[in-house]
């Protein structure tokens, strides 16, 4: 018995803490509305540091906005969502990892106009500006 109420605690614990693959803080803050970009300014799907290029360096902006590090200088990400999913999460990062590392990916990574108009923004570019 005592193991069922402790798995139960540890599941609802986790479910304040998990939610749809991104860890979320105890206290959310301000909320962070979606990004929306313009369809006609020419970006590059997987360029998130915004350099022209689809490097290693993108990656880690990802892995760091998911993270909560500020990343505002790069916001809006929206490059950044190269599965498609409108959320640019771990699964876009290790996407990019593999293309930048010259691995082959089934996804439109380098074109030009390919953005998501819509994603679901990285804690990373939510913060305010003492973080």
């Amino acid at each position: 018995m005592k193991k069922i109420i402790w798995l139960t605690a540890l599941v609802l614990i986790l479910s304040l803490f998990v939610v749809g693959g991104n860890f979320l803080p105890p206290t959310l803050g301000t909320a962070c509305p979606p990004y929306t970009i313009d369809r006609y300014f020419p970006k590059m799907v997987g360029d998130v540091d915004k350099d022209g290029e689809v490097t290693k360096n993108d990656a880690y902006v990802i892995i760091s906005g998911v993270k909560g590090i500020n990343i505002k200088n790069c916001c809006p990400i929206n490059c950044g969502d190269v599965n498609g999913d409108h959320k640019v999460n771990y699964k876009d990062a290790n996407i990019i990892l593999k293309y930048a590392s010259g691995l082959q990916v089934p996804y439109p990574i380098g074109e030009i106009d390919a953005c998501s108009i819509w994603i679901k923004p990285v804690r990373g570019c939510c913060v305010d500006s003492t973080n």
